[in-house]
């Protein structure tokens, strides 16, 4: 008999993030508007980007085995309540009126070694949330959650920053991050990594010793695995490309003739939209199990041609393709992560987890730092081409070649 999805533990964890997200697609679209309004540079921006990306690139790999030797629960409690507290001093800062390009940056470093623990602790905890059978459902619901805090929240933060300003964006989201952290002290989950690190007969070892073994069984587990390998390779020049057009687009809305920050934010609702839609076929709907890998390297190659051909495009018609976009870009996060959590025993996820973010970080960063530099004199839609390109030939020269391999992680019945 199968078993139900919206258990108490699974609820908390849903609407808690939901709450949070709501707070996080505040603070992000205004701490990018506050830099990139004061700084007016494509490369100060794109350099603030960069300079914040660098934790989620090395505490991951480190964090790692941590989370998988602790309380993944415990984390993601402390984490937001540290977040709380630390949007409650951005209230202060920006109500007092006070800007410093440095302070942005420390601050934004600061958000960025929090975010990197708690996504590896998160995404490690999350599975165990999970009752059997209902994997698939679960991050259907999962990938619902950012697409409805955006589809709210963004038109709201873009209002609010040209009529009220933001210190009032900063203070809700405080307000989200200890309301959530207050919701998941609720969660009464086994966490199984814990019972079975407990049974493990190992000899008494330093911290320090047990940090380095865990670390070499991480990467040795990644290298033994060459579906994860592909999978992980792949996403490194997708997130190199989404750092390009996460950095391009808000200053070409912000400076091309008949373009604006507002409707920027329309844009970005209408993507959030999509991803609503596609959330919502998700949970409704299961793609056949044996076609998973198709429809995954169909969508890597269409979203990519619509990135290319978005800001040749009418502002009608580029409300248009986000939302298409949207929905096709659900379909690949819900059939990539919900095939790789599931593989993935729940002793290892930690580290494959802060692996993976790593490496695919660093590619969203080296994306950031091309477009900063290409931005200042290259027309920035025939940058988007470029990458567009890029990103279809790395789907079809890295999924296409170790299909029998990835299919093994994606063809599940989930």
């Amino acid at each position: 008999m199968k078993q139900k999805l919206w258990t108490k533990n699974f609820s908390i964890i849903t609407i808690g993030s939901l709450i949070s997200m709501m707070g996080n697609a505040v603070s992000g679209f205004a701490l990018s508007l506050v830099v990139f309004s004061q700084t007016n540079s494509t490369f100060l921006f794109s350099l603030y980007n960069i300079l914040t990306t660098v934790p989620r690139i090395v505490i991951p790999m480190l964090i790692g085995p941590f989370v998988d030797r602790c309380s993944r629960k415990k984390v993601i409690v402390v984490i937001d309540t540290i977040y709380g507290f630390l949007f409650s001093f951005l209230t202060v800062i920006v109500y007092m009126d006070i800007y410093n390009y440095a302070f942005y940056l420390i601050f934004g470093i600061i958000l960025g070694i929090m975010d990197s623990i708690y996504q590896v602790a998160y995404q490690s905890f999350y599975p165990e949330l999970i009752t059997d059978g209902n994997f698939s459902k679960a991050y259907s619901i999962s990938s619902l959650l950012y697409p409805i805090a955006n589809t709210i929240m963004v038109p709201i933060a873009g209002f609010a920053y040209e009529y009220v300003g933001v210190t009032p964006l900063f203070l809700f989201n405080a307000i989200t991050f200890f309301v959530t952290q207050a919701m998941e002290r609720f969660i009464d989950a086994d966490e199984q990594h814990l019972k079975i690190r407990k049974e493990e007969k190992r000899a008494e070892v330093s911290r320090k010793e047990q940090f380095r073994i865990d670390m070499k069984e991480g990467i040795t587990y990644l290298r033994g695995e060459k579906g994860l390998i592909s999978i992980t390779a792949y996403f490194f020049v997708s997130m190199m490309v989404m750092g390009v057009t996460g950095t391009l687009l808000l200053p070409f809305f912000k400076s091309a003739p008949g373009l604006s920050v507002s409707k920027y934010s329309v844009l970005m609702a209408c993507n959030t939209a999509g991803r609503m839609i596609g959330g919502a076929l998700h949970y409704q709907f299961k793609y056949p199990t044996h076609l998973k890998f198709r429809i995954a390297v169909t969508v890597y190659c269409m979203v990519s041609i619509m990135d290319g051909l978005l800001l040749f495009l009418g502002y009608p018609m580029r409300l248009v393709c986000y939302v298409i976009y949207g929905t096709f870009s659900v379909t690949s996060y819900n059939i990539r992560t919900s095939g790789t959590q599931s593989y993935v025993s729940t002793e290892k996820r930690g580290r494959f987890n802060g692996l993976f973010m790593m490496i695919t970080t660093a590619g969203q960063m080296l994306g950031q730092l091309v477009a900063g530099i290409l931005g200042e004199f290259v027309y920035i839609p025939y940058i988007m081409v470029l990458f567009s390109l890029i990103n279809i030939a790395a789907a079809l020269l890295i999924m296409i070649p170790s299909k029998r391999y990835v299919k093994v992680i994606y063809n599940q019945q989930l």
